[in-house]
């Protein structure tokens, strides 16, 4: 019977092979393991604020009705939450 590794990074939501070749693909000759470790926080920590955004956009939008508690996101939302959140960055 095969036993399977479980990827312990992979409950975050973002697998360590998939990171390790978004690193290669943006020129690194070789990741360390606690690279891509590191850049899986980094990468969930943005995904959440990304999120959090998304979702007061959704709910101050025009298109949102009173009587509902929360919209559903749109992929506007989502763009327009990223774009705010990395011009926020850049001010910092």
């Amino acid at each position: 019977m095969e036993v399977r590794r479980v990827d312990k990074y992979r409950k975050q939501g973002f697998p360590s092979l998939t990171v390790r070749r978004i690193l290669t693909k943006a020129g690194a000759k070789r990741v360390s393991k606690e690279g891509v470790e590191e850049m899986i926080r980094t990468l969930n920590e943005a995904a959440i604020k990304v999120a959090k955004e998304s979702i007061l956009i959704a709910q101050s939008s025009p298109h949102s009705l009173s009587y509902k508690k929360m919209e559903t996101i749109t992929a506007e939302d989502v763009a327009i939450a990223t774009k705010r959140i990395l011009s926020n960055q850049d001010l910092q």
